[in-house]
């Protein structure tokens, strides 16, 4: 193993500028990403010039560790196009489904602290409804470009991606994946896989799982082409597979027996703080089904409670560590000190929850959870995470849930306690718990009980004494019944995979009165398709219509075409990007102007310290104690440098801005240039110099922010980017590591000066009151 870690340690090396990105785009000219046989994306190398011009647009923004919001469909490469150049840009990112509800992407956006939103146009309307800057929206059509620079700051440890995962307080937890961890799962899966540049790889998963990440990643690694399969039709894009990877939960033995010949099937494991897949095998027809062995870089251990290590047979929790191990969770040091667990012997390690044994030729046996963490349809969810959402509905006392079986595959199911033992107005429950959770973790049948069952001795809920639901309806909701042919052959589909639809009305909603999901859905479309008259239906038809009767109408429908692309307003805001401003010229003649000075000041600062002080101290005291006094006279000049930069950046702000106040300017005009000298001063001041020592928080009064008593700023925070004057922060705050003030901001050809707290939005420097 040692040998593997120094291998791949070697491997990683040559890209330190940007260990994840320089992975990504191997053959400029090569194979492509493809949506499918008729429409074909461009090459690699128009992949990256669009990633790259993704990457200029972010710039005005992105800071050292901040992360960028993707909100883009899976329906063509401008989703990965926004992942790769937010990397180039040298943020992180964070992927958000399109239909993610409401207060769902509120929080999301609130607690990744997204600096940015790179959306489609037609997402404005929801970005917007939510409170967040339009300025800060990116269109992925930001125009190609020549490759950008890389920030200092990129490295095998900077933040690379941050995927939510199921929490168990109702709100998700963001886990914060770094470069070296995705470069390390890359270089792995390439030696691993035998994939080459004219192969086709799927890409079937969500951006927001991190499934996609190795779909994606590893073909761009070998330059491979990246096939984004249509969802409402996955046998067009799949006639043949040659080698198929399976994870996400437990793969069941006759699945692996049915599939396992005439093809190379994979089984992967690994939690999403573990980088995507830590342990896989190949799975052979006839033997056994386990998870294998750790992926190169990785340990795998079995541990006992007491964290010692179990012997070959014994079962035990499974615990990983080594490059593939996450940063943590965003934002929740308590949750990510329980999980992420420092151990003796081993060092850092990630506590899985999840029961193995190892078998005697060393590969790992899956058991099961250890706790509520369950997975369903490969959304794996904390049932407590559930369970304190249904608390949160009206009537609702307690809330227990378990996943069981219905007769066509598993589903999650809640039990409620209600108040004065009234029956759940379950169509109301559902519809606040689908504005709240993702679709899986939305119960299927919701019953009432009279009390929930808990253990004699220690008075914790015992779930495996929760009743089994019947497979029957909890109540046929009210309306006409289906009427003609085509209503009642999609009505025979409904009951078929859902029990609650035995005895349904034709307006019945799919996912709120029959409790349905995604994996039924896929499954009504399926059987459907059998039928010439509901042929043409797709899921994407049965999320829009919900109900018999709209995919009734839709099916004896003429097909509406597609809303054509919003082609007219992109060229638009393109165009009116390209404007240049009439100051322009006298703008940038100013700017190498200043550079001129600056530069002249430079060459004779030096050659008055070569010429002049070096020789005067160096006759006075002699060379040896010159070169043993050079640290100290180091240290005493970059205080002094401290205290002639503060100096020059307060009187520079007060000569050539005043004040600042809220409003907009031209791109090169004189505010911008007078704003672009200030804020070159202030990039001068070493800002980490001062943290900890309240001159940070005097010096930003002084460049005129209104501060309280007892404020904190993490170390990292981005000071220099002027506005100070917009800048409020009340007493006893405290600013997130690494966070961005948002108080400027560059949109269409113009510089913004905006307050801190805009209204109904919460800002990216995330105002938190310090615990007292």
């Amino acid at each position: 193993m040692a040998g593997a870690d120094s291998r791949y340690a070697q491997a990683r090396a040559g890209h330190d500028d940007c260990p994840l990105a320089s992975h990504a785009v191997r053959a400029p000219d090569g194979p492509h990403p493809s949506r499918n046989r008729a429409r074909t994306a461009p090459p690699y190398a128009q992949l990256d010039a669009r990633a790259n011009g993704i990457a200029g647009r972010l710039a005005a923004w992105v800071d050292r560790e901040c992360v960028v919001a993707v909100l883009l469909p899976r329906d063509g490469f401008d989703l990965w196009a926004a992942q790769l150049g937010v990397l180039k840009a040298g943020a992180a990112w964070t992927c958000i489904e399109p239909d993610t509800p409401e207060e769902r992407l509120r929080f999301l956006l609130e607690d990744s602290h997204a600096v940015a939103v790179v959306a489609a146009e037609d997402q404005r309307p929801a970005l917007r409804a939510v409170g967040y800057p339009e300025a800060r929206i990116v269109s992925p059509l930001a125009g190609d470009r020549a490759a950008v620079p890389p920030p200092a700051w990129l490295g095998p440890d900077t933040l690379a991606y941050v995927i939510y995962t199921s929490g168990t307080t109702g709100n998700p937890k963001g886990v914060m994946i770094e470069h070296r961890s995705v470069a390390n799962l890359v270089l792995a899966d390439a030696e691993y896989f035998d994939l080459r540049p004219g192969d086709r790889a799927a890409q079937t998963s969500s951006a927001s799982y991190d499934s996609s990440v190795e779909e994606v990643w590893l073909a761009w690694g070998k330059g491979a082409t990246v096939v984004l399969v249509d969802d409402a039709d996955p046998r067009r894009d799949l006639p043949g597979v040659r080698l198929l990877y399976v994870g996400g939960e437990e793969l069941a033995s006759d699945v692996a027996q049915a599939w396992a010949p005439g093809r190379r099937l994979e089984n992967g494991y690994g939690p999403t703080e573990c980088t995507v897949t830590v342990v896989r095998t190949r799975v052979h027809a006839g033997e056994p089904v386990t998870i294998g062995h750790p992926v190169p870089g990785n340990r795998a251990l079995v541990l006992t409670p007491e964290l010692r290590e179990t012997a070959d047979g014994e079962t035990g929790e499974l615990c990983i560590a080594g490059e593939s191990v996450a940063r943590g969770y965003l934002g929740r040091p308590d949750l990510t000190r329980e999980r992420f667990i420092e151990h003796s012997r081993h060092g850092r390690l990630y506590r899985t929850g999840d029961l193995v044994r190892r078998l005697p030729g060393g590969a790992l046996a899956y058991l099961g959870r250890a706790d509520t963490q369950v997975k369903l349809r490969g959304h794996r969810m904390e049932l407590t995470a559930v369970e304190s959402e249904l608390c949160r509905c009206p009537g609702i006392l307690e809330a227990a849930c378990r996943v069981q079986a219905n007769g066509v595959g598993p589903e999650l199911v809640a039990f409620v306690v209600t108040e004065g033992g009234r029956e759940p107005d379950r169509e109301a429950v559902r519809s606040a718990l689908g504005r709240r959770l993702p679709e899986p973790m939305v119960p299927s049948r919701i019953a009432r009980i009279d009390h929930l069952p808990r253990s004699a001795l220690s008075g914790k809920l015992d779930r495996r004494a929760l009743p089994e639901l019947p497979h029957a309806p909890e109540a046929p909701p009210a309306g006409r019944a289906p009427e003609g042919p085509i209503e009642r052959a999609i009505a025979a589909a409904f009951a078929r995979f859902l029990p609650a639809a035995s005895a349904t009305a034709a307006d019945a909603d799919f996912f709120l009165d029959l409790g349905g999901h995604s994996l039924a859905a896929a499954q009504v479309i399926s059987e459907l398709r059998r039928d010439p008259r509901t042929a043409a239906l797709t899921v994407r038809d049965l999320y829009e219509l919900r109900s018999i009767a709209g995919l009734a109408r839709r099916a004896g429908s003429v097909a509406t075409p597609a809303p054509s692309p919003p082609a007219a307003r992109a060229s638009a805001a393109q165009s009116s990007d390209a404007r240049v401003s009439p100051h322009a010229f006298w703008g940038v003649a100013v700017q190498i102007g200043f550079l001129a000075i600056a530069l002249l000041a430079v060459v004779n600062a030096t050659w008055l310290l070569a010429s002049r002080l070096v020789p005067w101290l160096t006759r006075g005291i002699g060379v040896t104690a010159f070169v043993l006094l050079l640290p100290s006279l180091a240290l005493m000049g970059a205080l002094l440098w401290t205290l002639i930069a503060a100096a020059l950046t307060i009187a520079a702000k007060r000569l050539l801005i005043g004040r600042y106040r809220a409003g907009r300017h031209p791109y090169l005009g004189s505010m911008y240039v007078r704003h672009w000298i200030v804020t070159q001063f202030a990039r001068s001041l070493p800002w980490d110099l001062l943290e900890s020592t309240g001159l940070r928080v005097a010096l930003l009064r002084a460049l005129g922010a209104r501060i309280g008593a007892d404020v904190h700023l993490h170390r990292g925070v981005a000071l220099h980017h002027g506005g100070w004057d917009l800048l409020e922060i009340g007493g006893g705050a405290a600013l997130g590591r690494d966070v961005s003030l948002g108080l400027v901001t560059y949109d269409h050809q113009q510089l913004v000066f905006a307050p801190a707290r805009a209204p109904g939005w919460r800002p990216a420097a995330a105002w938190k009151r310090a615990p007292s």
